[in-house]
C-alpha cells in the first residue's frame, strides 16, 4: 500500500502561452518552450527536488524541505526575468507554492496537496510566487532570525475552487528581495558553480559579487574577426546576463605598434555586434580606449593621472612579464623587437578600467584570458580596487604542455568543420579540452549533458591531446554553431 506523505510542492504557468504561440508562430515558439521545459527540469533537479512532470508549458515538481523549494521558485522567476531584458519573445511565469499530503504512484503525485498547490498558482500574477498558508508558516519555522516576514505577504483571501474551504487566504513570496539577501539561494550560486565547472577562473569575486549585478568591463584589442578567443568569452557573458549583469566593451586601440583605421575599426564592432545577436547577448555601449586619452575627454585629467601613478610603480620585468605571457621563445623573442610603445597597452588599459569601475554604481568585473593573470594582478596594488573590481578569466589556449597559443589579427578560427577535426585529432596541446570547456560544457548550463559524456571525462586542466575514441564528431557538431566564421 502507498503511503501519504507531506511535501512541498511547486506549480509553474506561462503567461498567455496561447497568445504566444499565436503572435511567434508554431516554429518559433516550440523551441522556446521545449527550452523552457528543460531548464526548468533541471533547475528543480539542481535544487534537490524530483521532478514529476510537465504538463504542457506547465512544471509540476516537489521537494522534501521548505528552503529547496524557495530556492527554486526564486532562481526560476530570476532565470526567466532577466531575459525580458535580453529578446522580446520571453515568458512571464506564475509560481505557486504549496505544503501538503500527497500520494506517489507510478511516477506521478496525488493528494490534495497537488490539488491546492495548483489552485494557488492559478491565483498568482506574472512575474509572482504564492503559497498557502501552511507552506509560509513551515517557512518561518525554518527561515532563521525570522526574516521570514520580510519575505511573506497576505494577497487577500482567494476562491481555491473545488479546495475546502473554498475561500481561503493566499500569500505571496517575495523572491526577488530573497534573492538579494540570500546569495547562496539565488542563480547567482548556479551560475558560480557551472563557471567553476566550467574551468573559468574567478578572482576576488565571491557568490555576493555575482548575485549584485553591475558593469562587466570587457578590454578587447581590435582583431580583423571574431576570434574563438571572443567567442568563448560570449559564453561567459551570456550567462552573467542572466543575472543581470550589463556589458561595456572597451577596445584596446592605442599602446600598440598597429595604427587601427577608424573604418576597421567600425568594422569589428559590426562584426562584434552581430555575432553577439546570435548568441542573446545585448551590449550596452562599444567605446574606443584612444577617445578616452584624448585630451579633450572630460575625463582625461584623472585617467592620465591613473596612468602615471600605474608606471610609476611598475619594472621593466613587470611589464616583459604582461607582455611575454606564456608565449614560447620564438614568440617572446619577435615581442622583444617590437616598438616601445606596444609595451604600454597593458598599463593604458588598466587606468582605463580602473577609471570606468571608479564611475559604476556597485562592483564590476572585468572578462579576460587566464594568459593576462599577470596583467590584471596589478590591480590589486591600486587603493579601493577589492571593493571595485573583480575579474572573470577563460583557460589559455596552449599549443603544448608549456607555451600558450598565441592570438593573431585573424585567429584563433577555423573555417570549415574538416579543418576544425584535423587541428583536434593532430593537436599536441589543449585545443580540445579547451574547447570541451568553452563549447561544450560552458554552454550547457541548465541543459541535458547526456549529449556530453566525452567532455566530462576531460576534467583535467592539463589535459593534451585527443583520447584515441573520444567523440570529435559529436562535438564539433556541438561546437561547429558556435565557431562558424561565417556567424
Amino acid at each position: 500500500m502507498t503511503s501519504t506523505s507531506i511535501r512541498f510542492l511547486c506549480f509553474t504557468d506561462i503567461k498567455g502561452s496561447t497568445a504566444l504561440t499565436q503572435s511567434l508562430g508554431h516554429s518559433k515558439y516550440m523551441p522556446l518552450l521545449r527550452e523552457h521545459l528543460q531548464e526548468g527540469e533541471a533547475l528543480a533537479t539542481a535544487c534537490g527536488g524530483v521532478y514529476v512532470k510537465n504538463i504542457g508549458d506547465a512544471h509540476f515538481a516537489q521537494f522534501d524541505s521548505v528552503e529547496s523549494a524557495l530556492k527554486f521558485a526564486t532562481q526560476f522567476q530570476q532565470l526567466v526575468t532577466s531575459r525580458s531584458g535580453l529578446r522580446d519573445d520571453c515568458f512571464e511565469i506564475r509560481i505557486g507554492l504549496s505544503q501538503g499530503a500527497v500520494v506517489p504512484t507510478s511516477g506521478d503525485v496525488f493528494g490534495a496537496g497537488v490539488n491546492e498547490g495548483a489552485r494557488v498558482q492559478a491565483v498568482a500574477e506574472p512575474g509572482q510566487v504564492t503559497c498557502n498558508r501552511q507552506f509560509k508558516e513551515t517557512a518561518r519555522a525554518a527561515l532563521s532570525g525570522g526574516g521570514v516576514d520580510a519575505y511573506f505577504g497576505s494577497v487577500g483571501v482567494k476562491t481555491l475552487k473545488g479546495l475546502e474551504p473554498e475561500q481561503q487566504e493566499v500569500f505571496y513570496f517575495d523572491w526577488q528581495k530573497y534573492a538579494s539577501v540570500e546569495h547562496t539561494h539565488s542563480l547567482a550560486s548556479q551560475v558560480e558553480s557551472h563557471l567553476g565547472d566550467s574551468r573559468i577562473e574567478l578572482s576576488n569575486v565571491s557568490t555576493r559579487d555575482l548575485a549584485t549585478s553591475s558593469v562587466l568591463i570587457w578590454p578587447v584589442v581590435p582583431r580583423e574577426i571574431v576570434t574563438a578567443i571572443h567567442r568563448g568569452q560570449f559564453e561567459v557573458i551570456r550567462l552573467l546576463q542572466m543575472l543581470g549583469w550589463r556589458l561595456r566593451i572597451l577596445l584596446a586601440d592605442c599602446g600598440g605598434e598597429s595604427q587601427y583605421d577608424s573604418s576597421d575599426l567600425t568594422l569589428f564592432e559590426s562584426r562584434l555586434r552581430r555575432y553577439a545577436n546570435t548568441r542573446d547577448v545585448v551590449i550596452d555601449s562599444i567605446e574606443r580606449m584612444s577617445g578616452l586619452y584624448e585630451p579633450s575627454h572630460r575625463g582625461y585629467a584623472q585617467l592620465h593621472a591613473k596612468f602615471r601613478s600605474i608606471t610609476s610603480k611598475m619594472t621593466v620585468e613587470e611589464l616583459l612579464n604582461i607582455n611575454n605571457k606564456h608565449y614560447g621563445r620564438e614568440i617572446t623573442d619577435k615581442i622583444a623587437k617590437r616598438a616601445t610603445l606596444t609595451y604600454l597597452r597593458a598599463p593604458l588599459t588598466i587606468a582605463a578600467v580602473f577609471g570606468i569601475a571608479e564611475c559604476a554604481k556597485g562592483k564590476c568585473l572585468i572578462l579576460a584570458g587566464q594568459d593576462e593573470q599577470y596583467q590584471w594582478s596589478t590591480l590589486y596594488n591600486l587603493r579601493g580596487c577589492y571593493e571595485t573590481l573583480g575579474v572573470l578569466m577563460i583557460p589559455m589556449l596552449k599549443e603544448n604542455d608549456k607555451d600558450q597559443a598565441q592570438q593573431l589579427k585573424n585567429g584563433p578560427i577555423w573555417h570549415s568543420r574538416e579543418q576544425l577535426e584535423k587541428a583536434i585529432r593532430s593537436d599536441t596541446g589543449n585545443t580540445l579540452w579547451w574547447l570541451s570547456m568553452l563549447f561544450g560544457l560552458l554552454p550547457s548550463f541548465l541543459r541535458s549533458t547526456e549529449a556530453l559524456q566525452g567532455v566530462t571525462t576531460l576534467k583535467r586542466p592539463e589535459f593534451l591531446g585527443c583520447p584515441k575514441n573520444f567523440p570529435v564528431d559529436e562535438l564539433i557538431s556541438r561546437m561547429w554553431p558556435f565557431l562558424n566564421p561565417a556567424h
